[in-house]
């Protein structure tokens, strides 16, 4: 095939995959645009034994989709932080050339396969697989734009508290390869009724898996979602809060006149409330943060900076219960240059002036943090930090201290990007509610504030703007999950060992005759 029409097939296959991680009426259209934007991947690589070529169609792929996919990163930096559109849309196109570095990898490895049905049933869906766990968990920790997170919804869901995000796109991978495999095997169809049958049976298997209850309804926990919708601080055009007026809004909306507040409520704030270090709070503005009703047992977890020594920053959350000390949280995964600066950058951080972008992260291993009253334990994450299930897990390490977590809770600001991020974030969410099989509290600043169940389904979302949300959740109780055991090591290992076993098998007989295109 003229490699020009491949790169054409490429690059509106990697528009089509994008379209999913963007809010729609009927989500399940995008998804199903998805599976043909990879298809179309498949379609242009399907003759291809040059690595090269094979790597410059990845590349191309990628290019369309991680570009739109991350289109909030313009928004964040020329909206928000005034970066002149030209610049902003370099550092696009840069974020998306970076990612599509590894479906180029992925073409490139592909290619070393002998074209036929067996490259698109078992190689192709092994190789992508494993280089989006490469580029998503591995060695880049930038999961998004990543198929596996938008199984949610489908029967792939099921796979994922077996073996996570992972499995769930590795699974739907194998089924659209075994699918696209039918066309390469023309004039069989023992074989192609083989694939078939094999693709239905993922996809029954997926959905077998979805009835599975994998956790037992706990007890009941009356929650209060705050979201205040606070400016962000030093935007261009917008007048700026105090500390005291930041903290008085989110307390307004933690108490608001006339409402009354169920016994044992949870208050929960989003992240950057307090945009300062605790410690450095002055009194009166120190004064301000109280407990709504304590005499109805009320807690209230908030998020600010934590300085344990002098300009040694965490961004932490804080736990505070009536009757009992209060208890911390750190972010243990921090983000390079918004959070933490990468060896040799401190001179560009300087010179931009990034505040608070030398943090500390906290402990890999922290206890979750324990609602005494209720008598239920509490699985937090700070940010982005929902992104990565495999470091969820660490909360399940018993100690014989700690108790297992019941539900998740994620405090996030994320006023500094486009409405996109904000649905992709909840993606990220969904899939771990799914892995855990917990029901997720998703408390964020400025819109989208959510509840998820423990199947992943959204029951609530707030829309833009301020909101205090009262809700009643039903938390779980049971073991682990298979997932939270097992972490993605099984997935990646069934990647690794179907593409050896394609690979040496079409290696020792390149020189038979198989059905190829």
């Amino acid at each position: 095939m003229n490699f020009w029409l491949s790169a054409a097939a490429a690059a509106a296959g990697g528009l089509l995959y994008a379209s999913p991680f963007f809010p729609h009426s009927a989500e399940w259209v995008s998804q199903i645009a998805a599976f043909i934007g990879l298809a179309a991947l498949l379609f242009s690589l399907r003759e291809e034994t040059s690595w090269k070529k094979a790597s410059l169609l990845g590349f191309i792929f990628g290019l369309f989709a991680f570009t739109p996919g991350l289109s909030w990163l313009y928004q964040s930096l020329h909206d928000f932080g005034g970066l002149p559109a030209l610049l902003s849309g370099a550092a696009l196109l840069l974020m998306g050339a970076a990612n599509s570095i590894f479906t180029a990898l992925t073409a490139a490895a592909v290619s070393k396969v002998r074209p036929g049905p067996l490259r698109a049933a078992a190689a192709f869906p092994a190789a992508f697989v494993f280089f989006d766990w490469i580029r998503g968990a591995a060695l880049c920790s930038f999961p998004w734009i990543s198929f596996g997170y938008i199984q949610t919804g489908t029967p792939f869901e099921g796979f994922a508290p077996v073996g996570g995000v992972y499995a769930s796109e590795l699974a739907a991978s194998l089924a659209l390869g075994l699918v696209f495999a039918t066309v390469l095997l023309r004039g069989s169809a023992k074989r192609q009724c083989a694939c078939i049958a094999a693709a239905a049976a993922l996809l029954v298997s997926g959905q077998a898996l979805r009835a599975v209850s994998w956790t037992a309804p706990g007890e009941s926990l009356s929650v209060r979602l705050v979201q205040p919708d606070l400016p962000l601080a030093g935007l261009s055009g917008v007048e700026p809060l105090s500390q005291s007026e930041r903290i008085s809004r989110a307390m307004r909306l933690s108490s608001p006149e006339g409402r009354p507040i169920a016994d044992r409520t949870l208050i929960i704030w989003p992240e950057s409330v307090i945009n300062t270090s605790i410690q450095r709070l002055m009194p009166e503005e120190a004064s301000l943060i109280r407990l709504p009703a304590p005499e109805k047992g009320t807690s209230l977890v908030l998020n600010a900076f934590w300085e344990p020594h002098p300009r040694e920053f965490r961004n932490s959350l804080f736990l505070l219960t009536p009757g009992s000390d209060t208890q911390r949280y750190d972010k243990r995964h921090l983000v390079p240059f918004g959070e933490f600066v990468p060896p040799g950058f401190h001179w560009f951080v300087h010179a931009l002036g990034i505040p608070m972008s030398d943090q500390t992260p906290g402990d890999r291993f922290q206890k979750p943090l324990y609602l005494p009253l209720q008598g239920i334990t509490v699985a937090p994450m700070i940010c982005y930090e929902n992104s990565f299930g495999d470091e969820l897990s660490d909360f399940w390490k018993d100690d014989g201290k700690s108790r297992m977590p019941n539900v998740l809770l994620v405090s996030s600001n994320l006023a500094w990007f486009s409405p996109a991020v904000q649905y992709q974030h909840l993606l990220f969410s969904r899939m771990r509610a799914l892995e855990t099989a917990l029901p997720l509290i998703s408390v964020n600043n400025n819109g989208a504030s959510a509840l998820i169940s423990p199947r992943g389904v959204i029951t609530y979302e707030a829309g833009l703007g301020p909101v205090s949300k009262d809700a009643v959740i039903r938390t779980a109780d049971g073991g682990p999950t298979p997932y939270i055991r097992v972490g993605n090591a099984p997935a990646i290992l069934l990647c690794i060992l179907l593409f050896a076993a394609v690979f040496f098998r079409e290696s020792r007989s390149k020189n038979k005759k198989t059905p190829t295109i």
